[in-house]
């Protein structure tokens, strides 16, 4: 199995083409630095979507891109940090950790964020750099 540098997590292009800007955006920044050939698109994680509730966990039976894909660090993209990002992310991003890997956050922000869940972030994203 090829093992790549970094894999980008990608939004949904057919329900929203302004993901694609910061998909390709980071794909050509990371490609320059690191070799074309190194950098891997792999799906977002897949959050139970429906039209009141949006990305709030991850589906338990879905396959696991991340633990069946050899990367170095994971690039997490786009407006993720939301009220859901530590039921979606908080998990993988501590087993990728005990598994040695990193990961960094390009061109990220938010839409909506409760000073809450600002906060829990926080600790989090700080407590898995050390």
């Amino acid at each position: 199995m090829d093992q790549f540098r970094v894999a980008i997590t990608s939004g949904y292009w057919s329900t929203n083409i302004g993901n694609s800007f910061f998909n390709l955006g980071a794909k050509h920044v990371l490609g320059n630095i690191l070799g074309h050939e190194n950098v891997l698109y792999l799906t977002d994680l897949q959050g139970h979507q429906n039209i009141l509730q949006k990305r709030k966990r991850c589906h338990s039976n879905a396959f696991d891109l991340f633990a069946n894909t050899s990367f170095e660090s994971l690039v997490l993209l786009g407006p993720i940090l939301s009220d859901n990002f530590l039921s979606l992310w908080e998990a993988k991003i501590s087993t990728l950790k005990q598994q040695g890997k990193s990961y960094m956050l390009l061109s990220c922000g938010t839409m909506k964020l409760s000073e809450e869940s600002k906060n829990n972030i926080k600790k989090f994203l700080v407590s898995t750099l050390l």
